[in-house]
């Protein structure tokens, strides 16, 4: 939507810039040289095409900045998933043999190192420029996606 905003702005800002400088031609062309006048011309549409360059900026890096905000709710959701889902196995920890709950507890410690990963560099993506969240995300997608495997794989170890 602030997309079609902006790009609505720029039509009509060169629409009506084209429509001054016509009318403006007229009576610059009785005064001035044409060499002048499209000199004047040229400066004023160059000045018209970086500030559209501009605009166009300005939007790229508030839609960058809306979707790592909307990314980092993800991950925050995730990590109270996760969170709870820990809970839940630590519970079940208590039920298992003693040697094999010892074996869960070192699990549990490695997957609470990695989730404290996670977080961590959930931190320095939310601190991140624009330039950089995207290559953030992709590290921060596949960490997750391996702790979430060992997890499933822990999970299903001591469930049997």
């Amino acid at each position: 939507m602030k997309l079609f905003r902006v790009l609505c702005m720029m039509f009509m800002s060169l629409a009506l810039v084209g429509f001054l400088m016509g009318c403006g031609e007229r009576e610059r062309t009785e005064e001035a040289p044409p060499e002048t006048v499209i000199g004047e011309m040229q400066e004023e549409a160059e000045e018209l095409r970086e500030e559209a360059e501009e605009a166009v900026e300005d939007l790229r890096d508030e839609m960058d900045e809306e979707a790592r905000d909307e990314y980092v709710q993800q991950m925050e959701a995730w990590l109270e998933d996760f969170d709870s889902r820990m809970n839940e196995m630590q519970e079940k920890t208590a039920e298992l043999a003693e040697d094999k709950r010892a074996e869960a507890e070192e699990s549990l410690d490695q997957l609470r190192a990695e989730r404290d990963q996670i977080a961590e560099q959930l931190e320095e993506l939310k601190e991140s420029t624009n330039d950089m969240w995207e290559d953030m995300r992709e590290a921060l997608d596949s960490a997750v996606e391996q702790v979430s495997e060992l997890f499933d794989e822990t999970w299903t170890y001591f469930s049997e």
